[in-house]
């Protein structure tokens, strides 16, 4: 044997013969016996918090409630736009769509509330162009009509007036 060698067991080996040997003392009774190797024990760091967007913003969008804005259809889009507002609002189907910083809300009513409309939801003719080509179609839309009223044939659509007394009313019924 290596002169740096011993005979000695390890104390590894002594710590598990103790505690084979007292298991059937403790099964029987009531011994408790820790061992502790000198390992480590490393408990992981809990994770990062998870990470949740803030809201988008709701617009608020002010407009007078004695006149609806008016929307001009668009051939190029698909849709009716409104005109003589400084809001890009569209209506498409019998929702109204409005974009503002980066996102598009929608409400069934041209003065809001407005909700956040996921993209995968939105109509597929309002997606199709982006918010520039949008503003560019409605312009020129909207030069032809004022270059010549008397003669233009294109659609107009001007929402009703959204009447609070009547919903008044019916809530007093």
């Amino acid at each position: 044997m290596n002169k740096h060698c011993s005979n000695r067991i390890p104390v590894v080996v002594t710590a598990a013969l103790v505690v084979c040997g007292t298991a059937a003392i403790s099964h029987a009774g009531g011994l408790n016996v820790n061992l502790n190797v000198g390992v480590p024990v490393v408990t992981p760091a809990p994770p990062p918090p998870a990470y949740v967007p803030a809201p988008a913003p709701v617009p608020q969008v002010v407009l007078p409630a004695a006149a609806p804005p008016q929307f001009i259809y668009v051939p190029d889009l698909g849709y009716y736009v409104a005109v003589g507002t400084p809001y890009d609002i569209a209506y498409v189907g019998r929702d109204y769509y409005l974009y503002s910083n980066g996102c598009w809300y929608r409400s069934p009513y041209y003065g809001g509330p407005w909700r956040v409309a996921a993209v995968r939801l939105l109509p597929p003719l309002l997606v199709r162009y982006d918010v520039r080509e949008f503003r560019q179609y409605r312009d020129r839309e909207f030069r032809r009509y004022e270059h010549d009223r008397e003669h233009y044939r294109g659609a107009w659509h001007r929402p009703e007036a959204r009447r609070e007394e009547r919903r008044e009313e019916r809530r007093e019924r």
